[in-house]
């Protein structure tokens, strides 16, 4: 089941942050990809993709992460990932 909600927040007017919830898959990597150009789409260069309250990223969904990352880098920014948990899932 696929529960993700995006909170986009601007705690800075340069940084923006996107937290989703849930599972990151080929069901939700447009919507991962909407929420992350609608971040970028503001006047900022600089993004967090906060994942603690995320519980699976697929291949799908890194790569919209990675595209997105690439995006920002070439107008001058960044994408920083905060939250994620480093070990693998063990089910």
């Amino acid at each position: 089941m696929n529960d993700h909600t995006y909170f986009l927040r601007s705690p800075h007017d340069d940084i923006a942050v996107v937290r989703p919830v849930g599972y990151l898959d080929l069901s939700t990597a447009d919507d991962l990809r909407l929420a992350l150009y609608d971040a970028t789409f503001e006047p900022t260069s600089r993004v967090i993709l906060e994942l603690s309250e995320t519980s699976f990223l697929d291949s799908v969904s890194i790569g919209v992460v990675v595209g997105a990352r690439n995006h920002l880098v070439e107008d001058g920014g960044w994408l920083r990932i905060a939250g994620a948990d480093p070990r693998p899932n063990a089910s």
